[in-house]
């Protein structure tokens, strides 16, 4: 098995499509550094003097919400296409009937694909984060800003986290191609999705915080996600204060968002192998 995944890596590492997308990664990091930077910048004597103001650098607030949350997303998204584009590219010019036949065991060939592109996103998204935290946490203390006792840790966590769900979203996609057998088919499949869901969601009104796969990301890299009924309907105490009952307020916390997307990875996987065990390969 050794073996096999080392030659999956190897095949991986000349994926031209996947090493443009790991670079990506990397310069995307860069880039939303230097925005989040540059606009934390410290107000100039002049600028004081003429009324300017502008936020202070916060390792809490990019952490919940911010540019770190946005930027673990981000990643992920990127590592679903490098799921796609790695076992796709084995479906379109036909090599996967040649990987058979020196691994006959086709399970085998699955798990050792999966584990690569799995290893590869979290790694990759474990190095961008953390040198991404890092940065935010030097420049914070060169500016000299109140920097709260658990904030460095929780930035840290949040980038394992991301790298966790970057893993599960690149196997996710990596499962969706091994089954359509096709990069394409996998896009639309998820694109359709994903618009075609909301749509659906708004049209039947379904109103369920939990059900909802960006409440649910939220929750799981930030520690909960809480959704607001603004319809609900208020009532009135005894002493005519108007006031929402506590149902107005929905929160998803990470051990509800944990099952749920593990769901997500589990069921397209299980399919995937499934198939991949019982077509015929061409």
């Amino acid at each position: 098995m050794l073996r096999l995944v080392g030659v999956e890596l190897t095949r991986l590492r000349w994926r031209r499509a996947v090493l443009l997308l790991v670079a990506a990664s990397f310069v995307l990091a860069v880039v939303v550094f230097g925005f989040v930077v540059h606009g934390t910048r410290p107000l100039s004597p002049e600028e004081r003097q003429n009324g300017y103001w502008r936020s202070t650098l916060s390792l809490i607030g990019e952490r919940e919400g911010g540019s770190g949350f946005g930027l673990a997303v981000v990643l992920a998204l990127l590592f679903v296409l490098v799921g796609t584009t790695f076992a796709g590219h084995d479906w379109n010019t036909g090599s996967m009937s040649n990987q058979l036949l020196a691994e006959p065991r086709r399970a085998r060939v699955w798990f050792a694909k999966a584990a690569v592109v799995a290893a590869a996103a979290f790694v990759v998204t474990l190095v961008v984060l953390t040198l991404y935290w890092s940065g935010l946490w030097a420049v914070a203390v060169q500016r000299d800003i109140n920097i709260r006792d658990h904030a460095v840790p929780a930035a840290y966590k949040q980038g394992v986290l991301a790298a966790i769900l970057a893993a599960g979203a690149t196997i996710t996609g990596y499962a969706l191609t091994m089954l359509f057998r096709s990069t394409v088919a996998t896009l639309g499949v998820l694109i359709g999705v994903l618009v075609g869901g909301a749509i659906l969601w708004n049209a039947i009104g379904i109103d369920n915080p939990g059900l909802s796969p960006f409440t649910n990301v939220e929750a799981f890299l930030v520690g909960s996600s809480t959704s607001y009924d603004w319809d609900c309907a208020p009532m009135v105490s005894r002493r005519g204060e108007v006031g929402y009952e506590d149902p107005c307020t929905t929160v998803v916390t990470r051990a509800d968002s944990v099952p749920y997307l593990a769901a997500i990875v589990v069921v397209t996987s299980a399919a995937s192998l499934v198939a991949f065990r019982r077509r015929d390969v061409p």
